[in-house]
């Protein structure tokens, strides 16, 4: 399984891969990040811009 990230954060890939793992265990996983525009700055101020950003990634 092919999964890619949005985002270059080497410990967001890793979560992303655990989780992945976790669901589907018995398959190959291959997880890479990529630059993706998040729409918010670099450090959200609220939850709601780190919402908007996630769902931006996604």
């Amino acid at each position: 399984m092919r999964v890619a990230v949005g985002s270059l954060n080497p410990v967001r890939i890793a979560a992303a891969a655990a989780g992945f793992a976790a669901v589907w265990p018995a398959e190959s996983l291959e997880c890479d990040g990529c630059r993706v525009a998040s729409g918010v700055g670099d450090q959200p101020m609220s939850n709601i811009e780190s919402i908007r950003g996630a769902r931006t990634r996604a």
